[in-house]
Protein backbone atom coordinates (compact mmCIF):
# COMPACT_ATOMS: atom_id res chain seq x y z
CA UNK A 1 0.00 0.00 0.00
CA UNK A 2 2.96 2.36 0.50
CA UNK A 3 3.70 2.78 -3.21
CA UNK A 4 0.30 2.46 -4.84
CA UNK A 5 -2.12 3.48 -2.10
CA UNK A 6 -5.05 1.60 -0.61
CA UNK A 7 -6.40 0.52 -4.00
CA UNK A 8 -3.00 -0.54 -5.30
CA UNK A 9 -3.78 -4.25 -5.28
CA UNK A 10 -6.18 -3.70 -8.18
CA UNK A 11 -3.14 -2.97 -10.37
CA UNK A 12 -0.91 -5.84 -9.25
CA UNK A 13 0.44 -8.43 -11.66
CA UNK A 14 0.05 -12.18 -11.28
CA UNK A 15 3.26 -14.19 -11.02
CA UNK A 16 2.47 -15.84 -14.35
CA UNK A 17 3.64 -12.70 -16.17
CA UNK A 18 7.16 -13.31 -14.87
CA UNK A 19 6.99 -17.01 -15.70
CA UNK A 20 5.83 -16.35 -19.27
CA UNK A 21 8.44 -13.63 -19.80
CA UNK A 22 11.20 -15.82 -18.38
CA UNK A 23 10.18 -18.67 -20.68
CA UNK A 24 10.26 -16.29 -23.66
CA UNK A 25 13.74 -15.05 -22.73
CA UNK A 26 15.28 -18.50 -22.21
CA UNK A 27 13.68 -19.70 -25.45
CA UNK A 28 15.49 -17.03 -27.47
CA UNK A 29 18.74 -17.62 -29.34
CA UNK A 30 21.42 -16.92 -26.75
CA UNK A 31 23.92 -15.83 -29.38
CA UNK A 32 21.73 -12.89 -30.37
CA UNK A 33 19.93 -12.13 -27.09
CA UNK A 34 22.26 -11.89 -24.13
CA UNK A 35 23.20 -9.28 -21.56
CA UNK A 36 19.89 -7.45 -21.87
CA UNK A 37 17.90 -5.71 -19.17
CA UNK A 38 14.39 -7.09 -19.66
CA UNK A 39 11.02 -6.07 -18.27
CA UNK A 40 8.32 -8.73 -18.30
CA UNK A 41 5.70 -6.67 -20.11
CA UNK A 42 8.16 -5.50 -22.78
CA UNK A 43 9.37 -9.05 -23.43
CA UNK A 44 5.82 -10.33 -23.83
CA UNK A 45 4.90 -7.45 -26.17
CA UNK A 46 7.90 -8.41 -28.31
CA UNK A 47 6.47 -11.95 -28.37
CA UNK A 48 3.16 -10.61 -29.67
CA UNK A 49 1.10 -10.58 -26.46
CA UNK A 50 -1.50 -7.82 -26.63
CA UNK A 51 -3.98 -8.79 -23.92
CA UNK A 52 -2.41 -8.24 -20.51
CA UNK A 53 -5.72 -8.62 -18.66
CA UNK A 54 -4.78 -12.28 -18.13
CA UNK A 55 -1.91 -11.10 -15.94
CA UNK A 56 -3.90 -8.62 -13.84
CA UNK A 57 -4.89 -9.66 -10.34
CA UNK A 58 -8.07 -7.69 -10.92
CA UNK A 59 -9.00 -8.00 -14.62
CA UNK A 60 -9.96 -4.72 -16.22
CA UNK A 61 -7.35 -2.67 -14.39
CA UNK A 62 -4.10 -1.64 -16.08
CA UNK A 63 -0.90 -3.15 -14.73
CA UNK A 64 1.04 -0.80 -12.48
CA UNK A 65 4.44 0.37 -13.66
CA UNK A 66 7.29 -0.77 -11.45
CA UNK A 67 8.33 2.16 -9.26
CA UNK A 68 11.92 0.89 -9.13
CA UNK A 69 12.48 1.06 -12.89
CA UNK A 70 12.74 4.73 -13.80
CA UNK A 71 14.48 4.31 -17.16
CA UNK A 72 13.64 2.29 -20.23
CA UNK A 73 15.48 -0.92 -21.10
CA UNK A 74 16.80 0.84 -24.22
CA UNK A 75 18.40 3.54 -22.07
CA UNK A 76 19.97 0.94 -19.79
CA UNK A 77 21.19 -1.25 -22.66
CA UNK A 78 22.64 1.76 -24.52
CA UNK A 79 26.39 1.60 -24.37
CA UNK A 80 26.53 -2.10 -23.59
CA UNK A 81 28.21 -4.32 -26.18
CA UNK A 82 25.68 -5.92 -28.48
CA UNK A 83 25.52 -9.69 -28.74
CA UNK A 84 26.46 -11.24 -32.03
CA UNK A 85 28.60 -13.73 -33.86
CA UNK A 86 31.88 -11.86 -33.35
CA UNK A 87 32.27 -12.07 -29.57
CA UNK A 88 36.06 -11.80 -29.62
CA UNK A 89 35.93 -8.21 -30.82
CA UNK A 90 33.47 -7.33 -28.03
CA UNK A 91 35.39 -8.68 -25.08
CA UNK A 92 37.86 -5.80 -24.63
CA UNK A 93 35.17 -3.09 -24.87
CA UNK A 94 32.42 -4.50 -22.63
CA UNK A 95 31.94 -7.10 -20.01
CA UNK A 96 30.61 -6.76 -16.48
CA UNK A 97 32.69 -3.69 -15.67
CA UNK A 98 31.18 -1.77 -18.60
CA UNK A 99 27.68 -2.98 -17.66
CA UNK A 100 28.03 -1.71 -14.10
CA UNK A 101 29.56 1.53 -15.34
CA UNK A 102 26.50 2.08 -17.56
CA UNK A 103 24.10 1.19 -14.75
CA UNK A 104 25.86 3.47 -12.26
CA UNK A 105 25.74 6.33 -14.75
CA UNK A 106 21.93 6.08 -14.90
CA UNK A 107 21.18 5.60 -11.19
CA UNK A 108 19.95 8.66 -9.34
CA UNK A 109 19.38 9.41 -5.67
CA UNK A 110 15.60 9.23 -6.30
Amino acid sequence: DMLAGADGSAYWRKDTIMADAAYAVVSRDSSSYTGNFAIDEDVLREEGVQDFDQYACVPGHPLITDHFVSITPEELNKGLPQAGANRASQAPTGGPAKAFETINATVTED
